[in-house]
């Protein structure tokens, strides 16, 4: 609603200090002037500011825009947000893979909303309905856990070809695929939608990923996966069963490696563990016998073999 200040009430303010420069006051009425802005919403620690410097417009026989005032962004301890809460420059959300729809999404609704049920919405969604008069009294509250989910939901609605767009310049920037890279860019096509339920933002993909586009060394945690007789027997029957098959292919690899599992005795959960280890370097990744497809026969036979070797060489130290 209307704020009223008394005259009274506003003390003499400085309007150029001592070297000539103008101080903030008067400095943001006269560029507002030149750019001829008719609205200001800012954040309500700037209440104070206002009436001083509708005192300058009037003294410069200027019109004043309409000004709101928004409470404040605080963290999750109440607190007025900063650094101390995390990252809040742009920059970093940008490079870390939050999406533009998702976080114009994010920062409109805090202190706003379309209704009592609404989360997600599109940008012309907000455009048509956005008003002043649905704005909370109360300071928003920044929750890094609803960003992250927010920005999931919309990784979830992307496209396979717009993912795989989007993963792109994360896998450049770390080096695994070239600007003009055609077979890896179709490599990617092809593994994005495997990650996509498994990535909250886009810099999530690059370590599930980079075993598709470069030799991977196996995590310290994994390592234990390649050891001991059991695994190494899996290891060894899985290349066997994987260079017999006719087609190298998602079903033809997860059909041979169950019917292996069964004539072993052992739990699919437990067997397929070295086995991921083995091509992928961690025991987190896409779904396995898709990306033992992607990855290709021979690579895969090759990270086999050079897992048994590893294993033998832990074995024997």
């Amino acid at each position: 609603g209307e704020v009223v200040f008394r005259n009274r009430e506003i003390e003499d303010f400085v309007l150029l200090r001592n070297d000539g420069t103008p101080t903030y006051n008067l400095a943001v009425v006269v560029d507002d002037i030149d750019m001829r802005i008719t609205h200001v919403v800012r954040g309500d620690d700037h209440l104070p500011n206002t009436p001083k410097q509708l005192l300058i417009y009037r003294a410069l026989s200027k019109e004043p825009p309409a000004f709101a005032h928004l409470p404040m962004i605080v963290g999750t301890d109440g607190k007025p947000l900063s650094k101390r809460h995390g990252d809040v420059a742009v920059g970093y959300y940008r490079e870390a893979g939050f999406l533009p729809e998702a976080m114009v999404n994010f920062l409109a609704l805090l202190g706003w909303s379309l209704d009592d049920s609404t989360t997600i919405m599109d940008r012309g969604t907000l455009v048509a309905n956005f008003s002043l008069e649905r704005v909370s009294s109360k300071p928003a509250v920044w929750d890094p856990d609803k960003l992250y989910w927010m920005n999931a939901q919309y990784i979830m609605a992307l496209g396979d070809v717009e993912l795989a767009e989007a993963i792109r310049p994360f896998l450049v920037r770390e080096g695994l695929l070239g600007e003009e890279d055609g077979e890896g860019m179709e490599r990617l096509r092809r593994a994005a939608p495997l990650v996509r339920e498994r990535i909250k933002v886009l810099a999530d993909a690059v370590p599930l990923l980079a075993f598709l586009f470069r030799e991977v060394d196996t995590e310290e945690d994994s390592r234990d996966f390649l050891e001991g007789e059991e695994n190494r027997a899996v290891l060894r029957e899985a290349g066997k069963r994987l260079l017999e098959l006719e087609n190298f292919d998602s079903a033809s690899i997860e059909s041979a490696l169950r019917a292996m599992v069964e004539e072993m005795g052992l739990k699919p959960r437990r067997a397929f563990q070295p086995i991921r280890v083995a091509v992928t370097g961690s025991k987190v990744s896409p779904p396995l016998f898709e990306s033992m497809e992607l990855l290709g026969r021979e690579r895969c036979l090759q990270r086999i073999a050079r897992a048994l070797e590893a294993g033998r060489g832990a074995a024997a130290s």
